[in-house]
């Protein structure tokens, strides 16, 4: 294998790993696993530092609502989603949340929590 090729390797497997979750879907809906499936080049030129893969979907867990619901119901009854700084803090004071919910995580949690008493209140109306 050239260094060109091995190059042009590093850049595809690059974009994987920045697309991971679309390409992930396309390989899915074309029956596709992981191994050579691109123009022939092999996954063994280039140190993969991530695995193609769809990856498990972590749940909530009724400690860890409990925790955001203490801190932050106040927004989701306000139908308001709170900003990056009140989240940290929340995550902060609450040791069961653990070092795996980044704030991003809470905030998708809060917006759908959101988003479903907007519907509520919608179809009471």
């Amino acid at each position: 294998m050239t260094a060109e090729t091995c190059n042009l390797c590093s850049v595809f497997w690059t974009l994987c790993a920045k697309y991971q979750s679309k390409l992930v879907h396309i390989l899915s809906r074309h029956s596709i696993s992981g191994g050579d499936f691109i123009c022939g080049i092999s996954q063994s030129c280039v140190d993969l530092k991530f695995a193609v893969s769809a990856g498990k979907r972590q749940h909530w867990t009724d400690e860890q609502r409990a925790a955001i619901d203490k801190h932050l119901s106040r927004y989701v009854c306000e139908c308001h989603v709170p900003g990056k700084e009140i989240i940290v803090n929340c995550i902060d004071a609450e040791p069961v949340l653990g070092d795996r919910n980044n704030w991003r995580r809470v905030k998708d949690l809060l917006n759908a929590q959101v988003q479903k008493r907007r519907r509520l209140i919608a179809a009471t109306s």
